[in-house]
């Protein structure tokens, strides 16, 4: 096996943070979402989300009503940075 040919080919993958979807989103839909809508959507899709409002061992945090075209724009920027098919 050539692992010269595999090291040189090897990309590895650029963590996506939720400031770089909420430009993209801004750039390509100009609409505005928060990291709190990132988040929510997310969750609705059953992937990893930080637990970053913990009070006293709890998970705090407020789900909130997300429109369709928000929700369409965080769906697409999640398949566009490879975090969803």
């Amino acid at each position: 096996m050539d692992y010269d040919m595999i090291v040189s080919e090897y990309k590895p993958k650029v963590k996506v943070t939720y400031k770089m979807i909420m430009d993209y989103i801004q750039e390509k839909y100009n609409i505005s979402v928060k990291s709190t809508t990132i988040a929510e959507v997310k969750r609705s899709l059953g992937l990893e989300v930080g637990d970053y409002n913990k009070k006293d061992g709890e998970i705090n945090y407020r789900k909130q009503k997300i429109t369709p075209e928000r929700q369409n724009a965080v769906e697409e920027a999640l398949r566009h940075f490879e975090i969803i098919e």
